[in-house]
Formats: structure tokens, C-alpha cells, sequence
């Protein structure tokens, strides 16, 4: 832990990115007395006492990042561009359905299998780690999505030749395509921003 004094010697965001180390610490931590840890101790017959003061430690506030949204103008044209990307290039267009209204990390998009795309009584997208992806803080969870995108996503990755709803060999999926698409926005839309 800093000390005050070290802490105060620290611009604003280097606190923030010290803050987030410390609660990603405290969280992969608590991850030990998870409830399937747990089970998983009691099968091995491991026993030791319960930190229930650990659990109970709050983590740090980061909520004062400085985050703003691009104007109006850049959005529309990210939302526009989605039209002509589905006729001009079926990944590019697939990258932004799945960011702008999955919500997907560039990780879950670039591991997307397509039988990920489920239907079980309501839509969803299956996260799940497998032995080339590791999802973030190792969580398999679902992400419900409307018929109407489901349908479009399968539609439209149906026929590209791969097991993955991005097309093409894992370089060009997992790195090339991304660097362009960053590119474009950073060019067209997102002027200095760099992450």
C-alpha cells in the first residue's frame, strides 16, 4: 500500500491506475472463497477458517475517471457506416454489431464461436473460456440479446467459411482486422484517442 504521503506525490490518474491494481488484487483474492472454490475445497477435504473480515474490505473508488463521450456528429457516423459495412465487409460490419449493441470486449468478439449464438426459450451469446480464450477474470456468462440481432448475426457469419463468427485465419481475425477497424474510427471519428 502507498503511503499518504506517496499517494499524494501521484498525479490523478496514476492514483486511479495504482487503485485499480489494488482492487483487481483484492477481487482475483476473493476469487479463492468463491462458492465453487469452496466446493471444490470441501471435495479435496482442504478446511481453514472463513476470512469473513477480508471479504468484507471495501475496494477502492474509481468512479472519478474522466470519460466523455465523442459529439453527436461522430456517433451517428459509427452508427451510419454500419449499413455499408454489411454490404462492403461482413466482419467489420459483425465487429460493430457485437461491440455497439452486445457489448462484447474485442477479446470475446476475435473468440466468438457461432454456435456461441444460442437460443434456449431467449437469445443470448455464451461466454466461455476455452483452451485459446480466457474471458475476463475467468467468468463464463451469458448475454442476452433481442431475436432480431441473434438472427442477423447468424445470418450474416453463416456462410463465411469458419467456425468463428469473424471470418478468416486467426491472424487476421484476432490482429489484423482489429488494427484496421481502429484505425478507421481513430481517422473518421475518435481523433486522439489511442485505447
Amino acid at each position: 500500500m502507498l503511503s499518504e504521503e506517496a499517494a499524494n506525490s501521484l498525479s490523478k490518474k496514476e492514483l486511479m491506475q495504482k487503485k485499480n491494481g489494488v482492487n483487481s488484487t483484492i477481487r482475483q483474492a476473493r476469487s479463492l472463497f468463491s462458492k465453487k472454490a469452496k466446493a471444490i475445497y470441501r471435495l479435496a477435504k482442504i478446511e481453514f477458517p472463513f476470512p469473513h473480515g477480508f471479504m468484507e474490505v471495501s475496494v477502492f473508488s474509481t468512479a472519478d475517471h474522466d470519460f466523455s463521450l465523442p459529439d453527436i456528429e461522430c456517433i451517428k457516423g459509427i452508427f451510419s457506416e454500419l449499413r455499408e459495412l454489411k454490404k462492403t465487409n461482413q466482419d467489420k460490419y459483425l465487429v460493430r454489431l457485437l461491440g455497439l449493441f452486445v457489448g462484447l470486449r474485442p477479446q470475446e468478439i476475435k473468440w466468438l464461436r457461432k454456435d456461441r449464438v444460442r437460443n434456449s426459450g431467449y437469445w443470448y451469446i455464451r461466454i466461455e473460456i476455452t483452451d485459446e480464450f480466457d474471458s475476463k477474470g475467468y467468468v463464463v456468462r451469458n448475454v442476452p440479446i433481442p431475436e432480431e440481432l441473434a438472427l442477423e448475426i447468424q445470418t450474416t457469419c453463416k456462410d463465411n467459411g469458419s467456425e468463428f463468427v469473424i471470418s478468416g485465419h486467426k491472424t487476421y481475425r484476432t490482429k489484423k482486422l482489429f488494427d484496421t477497424i481502429n484505425d478507421e474510427l481513430r481517422q473518421n471519428y475518435l481523433h486522439g484517442v489511442r485505447r
